[in-house]
């Protein structure tokens, strides 16, 4: 009789502090984006159905929701910072490890937000189109494109004012992490404008100019080389808060900040 080998169990595969980090920050923002988002949703039924009984509606409503996408995934970023980098250290893992999967819940959060947006404004494109009524854009923020149609633009400029909003969140968070709500506060111009700034460069608020080493007019934000060098400015501008969210949460102190 063959003896039976038992085999050695399996072990049970550990994830890394940063990919459990992000695990859990990411499961807490959908969380709360769902109930968000259906917020919204509801909000905005009520609404056409409200606007609808007064004639044919003539702009979009759904397009109103930009402003939530920016400063309520904002709010939640400050409270990544303030709620969990304490817990987080407490825990035994690094600093770096939770900066870095905050950084990247940001993005994930912005993009998200950005994509359920756009399918929305689909979908209400269809409705209005059904019921014979006008889509039309009137937020400033969209300005950069005359329809819902056009994707792409609409999508690029969603994905990267939010990320924006969501990368200032953490600048925000950290610094009165660090310093307190004096400091916090009178830093806010800093930490919040650059959300204002991009919001800037995507949209037609500032118009064209020539750049001297790329051409006349490449600036301009209905051209592709003017929306793709004023997205890599606004990128480059999420990459530096980043960065200095990186460096400010590596060397903070634990405890309750200078007031």
């Amino acid at each position: 009789m063959s003896a039976v080998v038992a085999r050695p169990a399996a072990r049970p595969v550990r994830r890394s502090p940063l990919a459990r980090t992000i695990r859990h920050q990411l499961a807490a923002q959908f969380y709360v984006g769902a109930w968000f988002w259906a917020i919204i949703l509801a909000g905005v039924v009520v609404a056409t159905v409200i606007a609808s009984r007064f004639g044919p509606v003539e702009v979009s409503i759904m397009q109103y929701a930009r402003q939530g996408t920016l400063w309520f995934p904002f709010s939640m970023m400050i409270f990544i910072v303030a709620a969990g980098l304490t817990p987080h250290v407490a825990a035994g893992m690094t600093r770096r490890s939770f900066a870095a999967a905050a950084a990247v819940v940001s993005l994930i959060v912005a993009a998200a937000n950005a994509l359920v947006l756009v399918g929305l404004l689909q979908v209400e494109r269809a409705v209005y189109a059904a019921a014979g009524w006008t889509q039309s854009l009137t937020d400033g923020g969209l300005d950069l494109v005359s329809s819902t149609t056009d994707v792409g633009p609409l999508l690029v400029a969603l994905v990267v004012t939010g990320a924006a909003a969501t990368a200032s969140g953490l600048l925000v968070g950290v610094v009165y992490y660090r310093v307190g709500g004096w400091w916090g506060t009178l830093t806010l111009p800093l930490t919040v404008g650059p959300i204002l700034v991009a919001g800037q460069l995507l949209s037609g608020t500032i118009g064209p100019f020539g750049v001297p080493v790329l051409g006349e007019d490449t600036w301009a934000i209905d051209t592709a080389s003017g929306l793709a060098l004023r997205t890599a400015v606004s990128v480059a501008l999420i990459a530096i808060l980043l960065a200095v969210f990186n460096r400010l949460t590596r060397g903070a102190p634990l405890g309750k900040p200078v007031v």
